[in-house]
C-alpha cells in the first residue's frame, strides 16, 4: 500500500493567503469609505439644521428690520464651526416680498463646504 498525502501543498496555501488578504483589503478599504461617507453626511445634516435654525430666527424679526448680520455657530463634534450669512432681496419675486438665501459654509477635509437654503417671505401686515 503506498502511503496517501491528505495534506496541502505549499503553493496551494500562498494561493489561499494571497486571495484573503486582496479580500481583506478590498473589505478594510469599503469600511474606511463608508466611515468617511458617515462623517460627510453627519456635517451635512448638521449645516441643514443650522440653516433651518437661521430662517427661523429671521422668521421671528419684523419684516421691514430683518438682521442680515453674518454669524457663526459652533461645531458640537469637532472644534470648528459654521459661517452663517443671510442675504435678503427686496422686492423679489413681486414687489412686497424678500426672498432671503442663508448659506452655511464650513471646513471639511482642507475644503470648504456650503450649503444654501432659499424661501420667500411677504409682509402679512401691509
Amino acid at each position: 500500500m503506498k502511503p496517501t498525502n491528505t495534506g496541502f501543498s505549499l503553493l496551494e496555501v500562498l494561493v489561499a493567503m494571497v486571495t484573503f488578504a486582496i479580500a481583506a483589503a478590498a473589505t478594510a478599504s469599503l469600511m474606511f469609505q463608508s466611515t468617511s461617507f458617515v462623517g460627510v453626511g453627519n456635517e451635512r445634516s448638521q449645516a441643514i439644521a443650522v440653516a433651518q435654525t437661521a430662517i427661523e430666527r429671521l422668521r421671528t424679526q419684523d419684516y421691514e428690520e430683518m438682521d442680515l448680520s453674518p454669524y457663526t455657530v459652533s461645531w458640537k463634534e469637532k472644534s470648528g464651526f459654521f459661517s452663517v450669512t443671510p442675504h435678503i432681496s427686496e422686492d423679489d419675486p413681486e414687489p412686497g416680498m424678500k426672498t432671503v438665501v442663508v448659506t452655511v459654509s464650513w471646513q471639511s477635509k482642507g475644503e470648504t463646504q456650503a450649503y444654501e437654503l432659499q424661501t420667500v417671505y411677504s409682509d402679512v401686515n401691509s
